[in-house]
């Protein structure tokens, strides 16, 4: 698969998602060969944070519908606070992306990290999408499947990467990625603990 324009029409989408997960290196470069403005990118984002989390309360709709768990357990956020959540942490992750990957000598400019993160969110839907459905038959092989779609994200995310700021060796990009998301799960953890959030446990004695 080599830069060209991308159609924006579902079996067009579906064929060069499938061509990202087998070559993700070659699926980086046809994203940003695009070179969408700010404003598309900024859109794209809303897009797969809607429907990400459309198919999130699904998914919990059907664990609700089999009786495996209670409602309150699935349904823990509103519709609109989840999607701001989802977005807001979709938006620092593009922003590390390009700052970390900038400090560490890397070339890459933000708005092809906001591009990548948006594909990446597209590619995943389909791996959530196909868990959403499997639930229904067993959750069991639906979890097997979730973890497949984590090793399938780093996998992703390290090859975007390495792509977008001309690194040539993924291990390094993969430790980096993996130690940014520590620190930022750190970050955040510790900030909603201020605002109140996250409450400390406190141990009954």
């Amino acid at each position: 698969m080599t830069p060209q324009h991308l159609e924006f029409s579902l079996p067009a989408l579906t064929r060069a998602a499938i061509a990202t997960m087998t070559n993700p290196q070659e699926g980086a470069r046809l994203i940003m060969a695009q070179k969408f403005s700010g404003r598309v990118l900024w859109l794209g984002l809303q897009t797969v944070v809607v429907v990400s989390v459309l198919m999130l309360y699904i998914h919990g709709l059907a664990l609700v519908l089999r009786g495996d768990v209670e409602g309150p357990v699935v349904i823990l956020a509103s519709p609109f606070a989840m999607c701001v959540l989802m977005f807001a942490i979709l938006a620092v992750v593009a922003v590390a992306i390009h700052r970390i990957g900038r400090a560490f000598g890397g070339t890459g400019q933000f708005y092809d990290s906001l591009a990548l993160i948006v594909w990446l969110q597209v590619v995943l839907l389909g791996v959530q999408t196909l868990q959403t459905v499997v639930v229904v038959i067993s959750p069991l092989f639906a979890d097997l499947i979730g973890i497949v779609g984590l090793v399938m994200f780093l996998w992703l995310l390290t090859n975007f990467v390495a792509v977008q700021h001309g690194f040539k060796a993924l291990t390094p990009v993969f430790v980096m990625i993996v130690v940014s998301t520590f620190g930022l799960v750190f970050a955040l953890t510790l900030l909603l603990t201020l605002v109140g959030v996250i409450t400390p446990g406190v141990p009954n004695v």
